[in-house]
């Protein structure tokens, strides 16, 4: 094959000759420079996967409430979300609150000390790192938080039940102030306004989630019997079930919101 090419390459004049020569070993070269220049994509490694750094904490721990501003509560670089295992025994009612809950648009919970329960929260930019603990004189609690760099998961459906009966409950509340406390209105208003607010409750309680359709149905049930008080649409039996429904908003860090009437 060499000798075949030497015998063409010589039937050409010289001149042309060399110039071809200098052609063919520039193209030689470039080959082999773009033969290096890119590697075989199979043989180039795979980029590790970085390395993420345990969000831990240490346990909290104490004997009845923590002073104020509560205890310090270091929240690692990089979380978005926080769940603590708050455990207590004596059946003694407790509360316990990350950072400014008022502020951040986030709830405090509440239970009862029967053991161990774990709580959520959002992690954000406007979560102080400190938490309370309301709870009884002389009862010991632990609290053991392990953070995450997911968010928090709201439930959509809670939040705007929960969103809906913060009308329904404000408008009570009104209701009953306005007749008892303010003299703005007499019994025929407060029985409009009550039974405007069980008509809007009564279609909530259809449509709500699962998680909150029992104790919507039982406020409803108390709030329209006919042998209701007067003023008092917020009985301590409808206050007793209305516990129910923000329990279940709380824990989805959604809160009621009451809007007052009257009163500045």
């Amino acid at each position: 094959m060499a000798a075949a090419q030497e015998r063409r390459l010589m039937r050409v004049p010289r001149v042309l000759s060399l110039g071809l020569l200098v052609l063919v070993g520039a193209l030689v070269l470039s080959g082999c420079a773009s033969g290096t220049g890119t590697p075989d994509p199979e043989s180039t490694p795979a980029a590790s996967e970085p390395t993420l750094t345990p969000l831990t904490a240490e346990p909290l721990s104490g004997t009845g409430p923590s002073d104020d501003p509560g205890l310090e509560f270091p929240i690692p670089r990089g979380a978005k979300s926080v769940t603590i295992a708050f455990e207590c025994d004596g059946g003694e009612r407790w509360a316990v609150e990350l950072g400014d809950t008022m502020m951040a648009g986030q709830s405090h919970l509440r239970g009862v000390c029967d053991g161990t329960q774990e709580l959520a929260w959002p992690v954000t930019g406007q979560t102080i790192p400190r938490m309370r603990v309301t709870v009884t004189d002389g009862v010991p609690w632990v609290a053991t938080p392990t953070f995450s760099r997911e968010g928090f998961v709201y439930d959509t459906v809670v939040t705007e039940d929960c969103d809906r009966f913060s009308d329904v409950y404000s408008a009570f509340m009104n209701a009953d102030q306005g007749l008892t406390l303010y003299a703005a209105f007499g019994e025929e208003e407060w029985t409009e306004r009550v039974d405007t607010a069980v008509g809007d409750l009564s279609e909530l309680a259809v449509t709500a989630s699962p998680s909150l359709a029992d104790a919507l149905a039982k406020v409803h049930a108390l709030a329209s019997s006919t042998d209701r008080t007067v003023g008092e649409a917020l009985s301590d039996d409808t206050m007793s079930t209305i516990y129910e429904v923000t329990q279940v908003c709380d824990a989805n860090q959604t809160p009621l919101i009451l809007m007052g009437e009257f009163g500045g």
